[in-house]
């Protein structure tokens, strides 16, 4: 990794702007919500604990090249605490649907990757990391969504779970933080687990189960199952979709990295490396928001 001053200026600005949002979110998480500033606190413990495992393998899947604070691991502070700004706005939106502790994690994971979809060929194309394995969405491996898509699930689920038992209302912050950071044993093994059973499905699998129909068969059925309870349950449209400072975050989040996103397409020459993203990003784009929005606009109408 390079210290600073940085070569490229686009690393710094979106560094720097993740610093100040994830700062913002966490004062709101703080003032208003004791669940969402433990998670806040747990989830990018896990991005540490995840991304330095990553790291540190022989060799290692994937290097980042830059960063303004350098944890052990060579895992940038940047990234780690995005992982809390980004699930932070997640639970949040799903979280209005009050979903069942399936659904929820489920939705969770979902959400995680479609947002995953849009930022990451961006990022990868600005050389904020470097893939060493290969890759077939635009320099992104197929494995990395469904690493992506397990972790948030699983996380959600721990979390849920602990909530469960232990309610975070009816305890200090410190508490909450620690079941938060406690759910990161089960969502890391969990992770383990079934990323190992992915690669063994594809190494060991019958001849028609290639990646992309492994992905299909890891993702379709979950996405089928909370639309399913979706549309099965009450909801009203009749307030607005912002009512608070959590919701303004949470959907101030994904424009973020949308706006990051499309800025780089549009204003580097990674349209004419990829032209097909000038068909796919705007189409991502929408489904991100939608996803972000839609919960908060459909909240559970709780009147019989």
């Amino acid at each position: 990794m390079t210290p600073l001053p940085f070569a490229h200026g686009p690393y710094l600005a979106i560094e720097i702007g993740n610093y100040l949002l994830t700062l913002i979110c966490l004062v709101c998480a703080w003032r208003s919500s004791r669940t969402l500033f433990g998670l806040m606190i747990g989830s990018t413990c896990l991005g540490y604990v995840i991304e330095s495992s990553q790291t540190v393998k022989v060799p290692p899947p994937y290097e980042y090249t830059q960063a303004i604070v350098n944890l052990p691991g060579n895992v940038p502070l940047g990234i780690v605490i995005s992982w809390g700004m980004i699930l932070f706005a997640i639970w949040h939106a799903i979280d209005s649907l009050e979903f069942g502790w399936l659904r929820h994690s489920l939705a969770g994971g979902l959400l995680a990757v479609s947002l995953d979809f849009l930022s990451d060929p961006a990022f990868v194309y600005l050389n904020f990391w470097i893939w060493k394995e290969p890759t077939q969405y635009f320099g992104i491996p197929f494995s990395n969504f469904v690493g992506w898509f397990v972790i948030v699930a699983a996380f959600f689920a721990s979390l849920r779970c602990a909530f469960h038992f232990f309610p975070p209302e009816k305890r200090p912050a410190w508490q909450v933080v620690l079941l938060a950071v406690i759910s990161i044993v089960p969502t890391f093994l969990s992770f383990v687990g079934l990323m190992i059973a992915y690669e063994a499905l594809l190494e060991k699998g019958p001849a028609w189960l290639t990646e992309p129909r492994l992905v299909t068969i890891y993702m379709l059925p979950a996405a089928v199952y909370v639309l399913v309870g979706f549309f099965q349950r009450r909801h009203s449209l009749s307030g607005p979709i912002v009512t608070s400072a959590l919701d303004r975050m949470t959907l101030v989040v994904p424009g973020y990295l949308i706006a990051c996103s499309l800025a780089t397409f549009y204003f580097t020459n990674m349209q004419a490396t990829y032209p097909e993203i000038t068909i796919i990003y705007p189409i991502v784009a929408v489904v991100v928001m939608l996803g972000f929005a839609w919960p908060l606009a459909h909240r559970v109408n709780r009147t019989p």
